[in-house]
């Protein structure tokens, strides 16, 4: 009798220690789940949280910032980066027969690398903008034919090189004025060219990549003035 109550009370022990066992097992499984999913979210960038929807882009790079804790930052919250300044034409096409590559290179060797969409910018702008463009031979005024031969040879030898990096280009930069009751913005591009410039510059642009998505660019679209304008431009 003394037996069969001992070995109750043993299995009775044992059962109990089995219990413990096996929540202190869930509890330790829950926390590394927990730990983990914390190491996961802590690793997570703004580009993760919204990669069902669309490209998380980090504006306004430049060279200095594809490097250390600027391009970890980088790295890590954004999958789609714009130049702020090394593609637009002043820069990158500083002499009529010259261009400086080395700065946009090196952001599109960036992209590549680490596996970033890249938008480029800008094509065609009123400002930063060598003077070279708009000037003849002799310090006059250039006239159409010849600058929009340079747009095209400016917009033939940039777009081609760049063509496996970018996925979009920012074709014809804010040409549509501010101003309510006009449409274009005052430049040297209308001035010269009219507004056939933005026609040619898409134009030119297309046949250099056929495959680029082309887009034109401005700020304050969301005015309902400038909206219309842009609707009608």
């Amino acid at each position: 009798m003394n037996s069969i109550k001992l070995f109750q009370k043993s299995a009775a022990i044992l059962v109990f220690a089995a219990i413990l066992g096996s929540c202190k097992s869930n509890s330790d499984s829950e926390e590394k789940e927990t730990q983990t999913a914390s190491q996961d979210t802590a690793q997570m960038g703004l580009k993760d949280y919204y990669q069902n929807y669309f490209p998380m882009g980090g504006v306004a790079v430049a060279p200095n910032t594809v490097k250390g804790k600027e391009a970890e930052l980088l790295k890590k919250e954004f999958n789609s980066i714009t130049p702020e300044n090394v593609m637009k034409m002043g820069p990158i096409h500083p002499e009529k027969d010259k261009f400086y590559w080395k700065d946009a290179d090196a952001l599109a060797e960036f992209a590549e690398e680490n596996e970033i969409k890249m938008r480029g910018h800008a094509l065609v702008w009123h400002q930063q903008t060598g003077s070279w463009i708009f000037e003849n031979e002799n310090g006059g005024k250039a006239d159409k034919e010849e600058l929009l031969k340079r747009m095209k040879n400016h917009i033939n030898s940039v777009v081609p090189r760049y063509s496996e990096h970018i996925y979009a280009w920012d074709v014809v930069n804010e040409a549509v004025a501010d101003d309510s009751i006009k449409v274009y913005r005052k430049s040297e591009w209308l001035e010269i060219a009219g507004k056939d410039f933005l026609v040619k510059a898409f134009e030119y642009s297309r046949e250099a990549d056929p495959d680029v998505k082309l887009l034109y660019n401005d700020y304050n679209a969301i005015i309902t003035e400038k909206e219309i304008e842009l609707l009608n431009y």
